[in-house]
Order: C-alpha cells, then structure tokens, then sequence
C-alpha cells in the first residue's frame, strides 16, 4: 500500500494515484482505500480499472459497507456523474474518459460522496485481476 508520506500536501495525492492509474493495462487495477480503522466495520475504498477506450470506476456501495457507520451521500456522486448500484454492478460506477478523469472521479467520490474527508488516510495501490475461471 502507498500512502502520503508525512508532510506531503493533499495536491501530491492525485498526482500519486494518477501516476499508478495511467500506466493500467487491461485487467489491471488501482485499489483506493480509506485506511481509517473502525471496529467491526469495512472501510470505504474505489476501484479503477481499464477497459479497452476508458476506465471502469467503482466506489463501494452500502451493499459491503454499512450506511450508519460510513454516511453515503448518493446525491453528491449522482451530481458527479455516477451510477447507483444495479443489477449488473452492486456498487456505485463510472465510466470516465482517460486517467486524469478517473483520478478525479474517484478522488472527489471517496472525499463527498463516502465522506472520506482526511487524506492522509487514502491508500492504493496496483494489481492484477485473477483470470475468469471458464
């Protein structure tokens, strides 16, 4: 996991999270979690991955994440262009036109729309989707 190092301002986090989105390939992935600990509860996190002309975002719905103790402020990521949970995704998505879009999409969703207001609490990092099983 990465994270801000001590005394590195809030502008170096997009930069940082950009920086491991844009160089995705596909069925790669960038994992962004809102690592402040609460017993007994899952934190809130954002995924963005590749897909062939844009990148697929996703922020964890009250689906995995309960509502009474991570507030969800489903108008805030409506107004930002997402999707609530559906049939075919259990969790709040986005299509987003290149890296720096997707940066900010997930960014300003996990900041407002998760209430994740502290960003010395977000980590990410990069990894590999396991294949399908056929």
């Amino acid at each position: 996991m990465r994270r801000l190092s001590e005394g590195q301002n809030l502008g170096r986090l997009p930069r940082s999270i950009h920086e491991e989105i844009k160089w995705l390939k596909d069925g790669d992935f960038v994992s962004i979690e809102y690592g402040q600990e609460i017993e007994d509860a899952v934190s809130p996190y954002a995924q963005v991955a590749r897909e062939d002309d844009y990148y697929w975002c996703e922020i964890v719905s009250n689906t995995y994440l309960p509502g009474d103790t991570w507030p969800l402020h489903g108008d805030i990521l409506r107004d930002a262009g997402w999707n609530p949970p559906d049939e075919d995704c259990p969790n709040w998505y986005s299509e987003r036109s290149g890296a720096m879009a997707a940066t900010a999409a997930v960014i300003h969703g996990l900041r407002y729309g998760r209430a994740c207001s502290d960003p010395d609490f977000m980590e990410w990092h990069a990894a590999t989707a396991p294949p399908e099983a056929e």
